[in-house]
């Protein structure tokens, strides 16, 4: 059955320490099902990597890894309703 996934549950996968039993069974599901995301997790996502290269939490390299990890899940991106999208560019 799929389930929507939000940026904090994803981001918990990237950064050590911040991972639980829990959101480790959430990624483990994504190997017999697929999740939902809205169109702004991809921005949420985004911006915490951004994030965490300036306080040089992460390296590069590693969002880089983080990223192409993150687009090999069956993640599926809302597309934004035409109010979604100009509260976006809003943004």
């Amino acid at each position: 059955m799929p389930f929507v996934l939000d940026a904090s549950m994803t981001m918990s996968w990237c950064f050590a320490g911040e991972s639980t039993p829990y959101s480790r069974g959430v990624l483990q599901s994504l190997l017999h099902t697929y999740a939902e995301v809205p169109a702004v997790w991809v921005f949420e996502v985004a911006n915490v990597l951004a994030t965490g290269e300036r306080k040089q939490r992460i390296a590069a390299a590693l969002s880089d890894e983080f990223m192409k990890t993150l687009s090999g899940l069956d993640i599926r991106v809302e597309q934004p309703t035409p109010l979604g999208t100009e509260l976006l560019l809003l943004v």
